[in-house]
């Protein structure tokens, strides 16, 4: 079984700024994906759901 790498606090920093970059276009794909794989590894970024605004039914501080 392999040993995950464990993101330091700056690598994080680093990481959400190149994404950042990359989301208003002061960065291109392959620096970004350069930069990510350089601090993530091969295995790249945790597969997880987004996160939405939406829930069934109402928001809970939804006035009516």
């Amino acid at each position: 079984m392999a040993k995950k790498k464990k993101v330091s606090p700056l690598a994080t920093v680093l990481l959400e700024t190149a994404g950042d970059m990359r989301k208003i276009g002061l960065m291109d794909r392959a620096s970004h994906q350069k930069i990510t794989l350089r601090h993530l590894g091969a295995s790249g970024a945790p597969n997880t759901a987004p996160i939405t605004g939406r829930k069934s039914g109402r928001c809970a501080n939804a006035q009516s």
